[in-house]
């Protein structure tokens, strides 16, 4: 064991152990250092704190030793921060075994590693640098133990455990062997690990399970981002692969009606942040002005004879392919509403969608996609949809959002290329199983 002086980080409980444990071994410690400024002239065990960290800087790396003395409740970030900064700049730690502990000649301590009381690290096994080892833990043979891990009093690993890097396993687990804990685990105290623990994850309880909590943080992110991918390749292969179709009807487009190409209307988007959609035009230019304001009746008089064809076929909605493409919308999402129209949705609705962007098609596309027969021969459709088609959108686009992932997503591209070619078909009411119940308004 080198004989450098040593210096010992943070003033702690964990420090305090170890500053006893090395003042009984006879090292020589010449100070302590804390990130509390109030500390800096005290003294603990009759060692003095000679201030904040910086004051090791005034040391000669190669004429001292470092001990971590920063514990882990929990997280060991900070300690894992403060080891390698130091590191950095040329310090060494120093490895620290109680001398109650065993451990056998046949295994690796890596550089600051801390063996305390009773503790016992059987052969072969590898623990990581700055890593603890703490009261009476019990480490099987051939274990591999990542660098800035706490293994807290009390826990036993079976043989061949691997436990990843900056990893805290809570006072008196048990992880069985051959088990695979990854890095930037939590395991609660008292667990009992049976199964594989993936990365940057929380296990409790016994068996110990993955927390939901974190579990579905992991699983939502990873499901929007393979959302967000598809969304690139499939948009990106539609515009390539239906480029002549787009052409033809742009063409048809120009030359009928009243010639004009594409319409661009502000939509709300994810983030209640408007964009710009892009549309074929399939109604008069000023229909928006005219009696029925936005909402669209069957057999609309402002619809343009070739507009009433890509209506029905959805083939209006093909230019949206690159508004999906550049991130304003997903394949699939709530339906695209004005801005005034969105307004209109209750607090509750809106908190739903502005975190899930608009789609080309969702479960409202599919739930209403024959909507204007509910206003045929009303007298006013403004206030039956205010009063009825509006709330009951509003519910199932909170379906969908609480729903949402990789399974609802296909659903939907599958169910919307089926109601092209079946406009009658009804199979969402068998794969959406849940939905709120349809008012009695609304007739299948």
């Amino acid at each position: 064991m080198n004989e450098l002086p040593l210096i010992i980080i943070g003033a702690g409980d964990h420090a305090r152990v170890l500053l006893d444990l090395l003042l009984e071994q006879n090292r020589n410690v010449i100070g302590i250092t804390d990130s509390n400024p109030d500390l800096k002239g005290s003294a603990i065990y009759g060692i003095k704190v000679l201030g904040l960290d910086e004051e090791i800087l005034k040391y000669d790396s190669s004429k001292i030793l470092l001990v971590n003395g920063l514990g882990s409740v929990g997280s060991t970030k900070v300690r894992a921060k403060v080891f390698n900064s130091l590191k950095s700049k040329g310090y060494s730690f120093e490895t620290v075994v109680h001398p109650s502990a065993i451990v056998s000649n046949r295994c690796r301590l890596c550089e600051g590693v801390q063996i305390l009381a009773g503790a016992i690290i059987n052969t072969e096994s590898v623990i990581g640098a700055d890593t603890i080892i703490n009261t009476k833990a019990s480490i099987d043979h051939g274990c591999t133990i990542g660098r800035h891990v706490h293994i807290a009093p009390g826990c036993t690993l079976s043989g061949c455990v691997t436990v990843g890097d900056n990893t805290h396993i809570g006072t008196g687990s048990s992880v069985i062997q051959g088990i695979n804990i990854g890095s930037n685990v939590l395991i609660g105290a008292g667990s009992v690990v049976v199964r594989s623990i993936p990365d940057n994850t929380k296990a409790f309880g016994v068996p110990a399970k993955v927390s939901k909590q974190f579990y579905t943080f992991f699983m939502r992110n990873f499901q929007n981002f393979m959302q967000r991918f598809f969304d690139i390749v499939f948009s990106g292969l539609a515009i390539i692969v239906l480029s002549p179709l787009l052409l033809i009807c742009m063409l048809i487009l120009l030359c009928t009606g009243e010639h004009e190409v594409f319409y661009l209307q502000r939509r709300m988007g994810m983030g209640n942040r408007p964009f710009g959609i892009i549309k074929f035009a399939t109604m008069l230019k000023n229909s928006i002005n005219m009696v029925a304001g936005d909402v669209t009746v069957r057999n609309d008089p402002r619809i343009l004879p070739f507009g009433k064809i890509l209506r029905k076929t959805k083939l209006n909605e093909l230019p949206q392919l690159f508004n999906i493409f550049i991130g304003q919308m997903s394949i699939v999402g709530w339906r695209l509403l004005v801005v005034d129209s969105y307004d209109m949705y209750t607090d509750e609705v809106k908190s739903y969608l502005s975190n899930v962007r608009p789609g080309l098609s969702g479960v409202g596309s599919i739930v209403f996609r024959d909507e204007e027969k509910y206003y045929q021969d009303l007298p006013d459709p403004h206030e039956f949809y205010d009063n009825v088609i509006r709330p009951y959108k509003g519910q199932c686009e909170i379906w969908a959002a609480q729903h949402r992932g990789l399974k609802l997503y296909f659903q939907v591209i599958i169910l919307t290329v089926i109601s092209v070619i079946r406009p009658n078909c009804n199979l969402y009411l068998k794969w959406f199983r849940g939905l709120p119940e349809r008012p009695v308004e609304l007739p299948l």
